[in-house]
């Protein structure tokens, strides 16, 4: 039985998306939080927001383990491999009671092998598995060792069907609470009515151009002082004030501003959004944003415990907008903290 003050854990992020510097942050606090020695591992500026957390090593990959090759898919895989190479060759693996991978890709970590308990985090990675029969079967040879992390209940239960009895374990995705400030952008007024839509790849372009481009909706949007803002890479045809793109690049703080003070947040994610989580909405509810959202299961999910509508077309968007008037219910914020969830899939895997 390990001591629990003594415990030393490898925290490696070989795949630094951008995107995830504030879930990096809020599963770091938390295991800092518990007590355990970390040494992190990612790319540099990957950890820059955890600096004042707590006291722990981090080491950096060399910056051109990142650089952009031809034949990119393939590119990306080498790179990867390399970065996980590089951990081997800089950092003494053997000296950690566990391992945590804060993402991963099962094409480039397959390859290797760790004596240490690993927990994987899985990210799309469960969407990857249900559609890729060769990820799949590599996913299912991973030795018994590998522990897979699942960020919602949806997640969890599908893992568990696919992997034939491999260790699955819940643990949320967590809230940013203690975010940074926020700038109002300078085409918006100190006043000014509007909900916003930070689309990103995953939304649902054919319902938000219906969105878009309905009378109803622009119809009801004027009648209320509301502008609907959304990305200028969005399509759609209607004349109506009330619908405006953002022609200018978002900072940290005037996207913030765009939550924070929004009517609603929209998020049109598509139907093929399974098994994964939003950090777009995470940032919502952290943040006590009202939240209208797609009908999907794992958006669904969270209907007790956010903030948020549902729609599936114009007219329950605009129901939507209704109902958003209505006094806001208190969020249980704690309901999404992922420490003690750690602790319990620390000992489910009998590393404490």
């Amino acid at each position: 039985m390990i001591l629990f003050e003594n415990m030393q854990i490898l925290v490696i992020d070989y795949i630094s998306p951008e995107g995830h510097k504030n879930f990096d942050y809020v599963h770091v606090n938390a295991l800092s939080e518990l007590g355990y020695g970390l040494h992190l591992v990612g790319r540099r500026n990957q950890f820059a927001s955890i600096a004042n957390v707590g006291d722990f090593q981090v080491s950096s990959f060399p910056e051109w383990t990142f650089k952009t090759l031809p034949l990119k898919q393939l590119s990306v895989r080498v790179m990867e491999m390399v970065r996980l190479k590089w951990v081997f060759s800089h950092v003494d693996v053997n000296e950690y009671d566990a391992i945590i991978m804060l993402s991963y890709d099962v094409l480039s970590l397959f390859p290797f092998r760790f004596k240490k308990k690993v927990l994987l985090i899985n990210h799309n990675n469960v969407s990857q598995l249900a559609d890729n029969k060769i990820k799949l079967y590599l996913t299912r040879r991973l030795r018994n060792s590998f522990i897979h992390i699942a960020l919602n209940v949806l997640m969890e239960k599908k893992l568990g069907e696919l992997l034939h009895g491999k260790k699955v374990v819940y643990v949320p995705h967590g809230l940013v609470l203690n975010g940074s400030t926020i700038k109002r952008p300078s085409f918006l007024g100190d006043s000014d009515k509007f909900v916003f839509c930070p689309v990103n790849r995953n939304h649902d372009a054919v319902l938000l151009q219906r969105l878009l481009d309905s009378k109803g909706v622009t119809d009801y949007l004027e009648c209320q002082g509301i502008t609907f803002y959304v990305k200028k890479t969005v399509d759609y045809t209607t004349e109506s004030h009330s619908i405006r793109r953002i022609m200018s690049f978002l900072s940290t703080e005037e996207y913030y501003y765009m939550i924070e003070k929004s009517v609603a947040v929209i998020l049109p994610y598509g139907q093929t959004f399974k098994y994964r989580c939003s950090g777009i909405f995470f940032e919502c509810i952290a943040r006590d944003a009202n939240i209208i959202a797609t009908k999907i299961p794992d958006l669904e999910i969270y209907k007790e415990h956010a903030r948020v509508q549902y729609f599936g077309d114009e007219n329950s968007f605009i129901q939507c907008l209704k109902i958003i008037d209505k006094p806001n219910k208190a969020i249980d914020k704690g309901y999404f903290n992922p420490k003690k969830y750690w602790l319990e899939a620390f000992r489910q895997v009998k590393i404490l």
